[in-house]
């Protein structure tokens, strides 16, 4: 674990003061080497009735969706939307246009979807602001799993590979992903490719037909078994060479083991699944998956290589 310190920001009444600190902020981390996070922290709408809270923060979303400051500071001013922190969002936002990165909705719920009183709820949002590449949408994420689904349906029945129009840029990015079938809560196949040669869906698809009629493990998945099939998707990071055990965080990362010729891989899930140990983890991941002796990850000349996966299901998403 890597030492880190917090410094808390708290925003008084003062009308422009998110403007005197963004610019500050930008000044100070322009060229600061070191990784910093920077959260800005409110609730949306207040104890409005469930449908027009609903409504009422999907305005708020789509200003910060489109980083239109004057425009959510004018829908803030005349109440048609809401947020106790606005000073602190605004910051981040201006301070986000300077620097050049772009807003990523991840989800949107309200008091209501959880407690199921829906006569006075308070609305909660997420975003994260990215630079470059970008990273998944829950749109994204859904894609992903129909595609899928799609793929599964389509080849199993007809032994054709169907094509898809995509319009995500984030899907059309090379990245490796596995795809993980389960039948009634029991593995029934999972493959993957690890360094990403192919865009993003056709990586997905590829691997779940892999995953169906390619896992050695299992005999080949039959349409009719389609059914009772859950289909979980890890979409990976680009791998990152480590130099001690020590540097892997069980849970977050996975992990690829090579010597020599022989190398394997386990996806950081199957640490949680378990329950391992690091040694148990390790030593299984050499033994089983790549062939070697269970301690062989101690020796020099093992190479350990480790990236984190964004891992999602239908369930998630109600899609079964």
């Amino acid at each position: 674990e890597k030492d880190f310190k917090i410094l808390p920001i708290v925003m008084g009444q003062d009308p422009d003061s998110w403007r005197y600190l963004s610019e500050k902020l930008f000044c100070v981390l322009k060229d600061e080497k070191k990784e910093v996070l920077i959260l800005a922290s409110t609730d949306l709408s207040h104890y409005y009735e469930y449908e027009k809270a609903c409504l009422m923060d999907k305005k708020l979303i789509d200003y910060i969706k489109r980083m239109d400051l004057e425009g959510l500071i004018k829908a803030l001013n005349n109440g048609e939307v809401e947020m106790c922190g606005a000073r602190a969002v605004l910051t981040l936002i201006k301070l986000m246009k300077e620097i050049g990165a772009k807003p990523v909705f991840l989800k949107y719920l309200n008091s209501g979807d959880t407690s199921g009183d829906k006569s006075r709820v308070v609305g909660y949002g997420a975003f994260v602001f990215v630079k470059g590449g970008g990273m998944l949408t829950e749109e994204d994420k859904i894609t992903l799993l129909k595609i899928a689904r799609r793929t599964l349906e389509e080849y199993l029945k007809t032994g054709k590979v169907p094509d898809f129009e995509i319009k995500s840029e984030n899907l059309k990015r090379i990245q490796g992903a596995f795809v993980t079938l389960h039948k009634k809560g029991r593995l029934r196949g999972c493959i993957g490719n690890i360094i990403g040669r192919k865009p993003l869906w056709e990586t997905v698809r590829d691997m779940a037909i892999e995953s169906a009629v390619g896992d050695p493990r299992f005999p080949n998945v039959k349409y009719e078994e389609l059914k009772d099939v859950d289909i979980e998707i890890s979409v990976l990071s680009p791998l990152k060479k480590v130099s001690s055990p020590n540097e892997i965080l069980l849970g977050k990362h996975g992990v690829l083991v090579r010597k020599g010729f022989n190398q394997g891989v386990y996806l950081p899930q199957v640490a949680t699944e378990t329950g391992w140990s690091k040694e148990e983890f390790l030593s299984s991941l050499c033994y089983h998956k790549a062939g070697l002796p269970p301690d062989a990850w101690k020796d020099k000349d093992t190479e350990l290589y480790i990236f984190e996966a964004i891992v999602f299901d239908e369930k998630e998403f109600g899609l079964r």
